[in-house]
């Protein structure tokens, strides 16, 4: 359900869906798998999840008691919420989610708010989506008694942490503690000297729990002596905010102007990196 996945000019959060990730978990499940770490933002959808939640058994029905969409553009006709069909297979499963942000699910710093924007909604579809997806969890608790909409990081990947949280039982994490718990790197950061980190664009976002500042805080912990690097395609001036987050200095790798299509070639990107990487390491050398 990535945003990368979709063509520009077909952005919209209306018709996009979690659906194909509810078909993986079934079928992983259905073959043995029971404990997921999951991923989840940088999607292109806004549906709550409620198309992954379809995949794995959940009937969201309108007022004709027939289903709704599984795309974003559903969640205005849901009127009742069946979980009796959940996957059994399912049922057993333990969801940790690894999660980037803390938003909550609707309002002012809601998905549809913060993020759907980028994911081709216009300031209309904004509005609707974010009065749907209140009404949507109204109607959880309502039927279900079901809550988690304020939990920090229900808003992650247009509501798919609240459809985890809700109906899975997932397990809401800082996404870079995580991943970085699993592939154990402590030791590693304890004898190193510089630490390099980075991402597409260092902005206000960054300081919300993206991975370079948990990366960065870690590393400080385990070795106040360690340098800490970042670099990025670009650099927002709240991105200066990271210097105090563990981050000693940041570098974006663009040197020429270009178009956003230029720099996103991997051969492009590849030698903008190579040539400020190599910078950066003749002055600390």
């Amino acid at each position: 359900a990535g945003l990368v996945l979709v063509p520009e000019e077909k952005r919209n959060p209306l018709n996009t869906t979690t659906y194909g990730l509810g078909e993986l978990i079934l079928k992983a499940a259905e073959n043995g798998a029971e404990n997921f770490i999951i991923g989840i933002g940088g999607s292109a959808t806004n549906d709550c999840g409620i198309g992954m939640l379809t995949a794995l058994g959940v009937k969201f029905l309108n007022k004709d008691g027939k289903p709704v969409s599984i795309f974003g553009a559903g969640l205005k006709d849901i009127e009742k919420i069946d979980v009796s069909g959940i996957s059994p297979v399912v049922k057993k499963c333990n969801f940790r989610i690894a999660c980037d942000v803390n938003n909550p699910l609707y309002g002012e710093k809601g998905c549809s708010v913060v993020y759907a924007p980028q994911k081709g909604a216009t300031p209309e579809i904004v509005q609707k989506m974010d009065d749907w997806i209140k009404n949507f969890a109204d109607k959880i608790e309502s039927q279900l008694h079901l809550t988690g909409a304020d939990y920090p990081g229900a808003g992650g990947a247009g509501g798919l942490g609240y459809a985890f949280k809700t109906f899975l039982g997932g397990k809401l994490k800082n996404g870079i503690s995580l991943v970085l718990d699993t592939i154990g790197i402590k030791d590693e950061l304890k004898n190193a000297d510089i630490l390099i980190t980075g991402e597409g664009r260092l902005d206000f976002q960054t300081l919300m729990g993206k991975a370079p500042v948990g990366i960065a805080e870690l590393a400080k912990k385990c070795n106040p002596k360690i340098k800490v690097v970042a670099i990025c395609g670009g650099a927002t001036p709240e991105a200066e905010e990271v210097n105090n987050f563990g981050i000693d200095a940041y570098f974006p790798i663009i040197h020429l102007p270009m178009t956003l299509a230029e720099v996103m070639k991997p051969e492009v990107a590849e030698k903008n990196l190579r040539q400020t990487i190599t910078q950066i390491f003749r002055l600390i050398r």
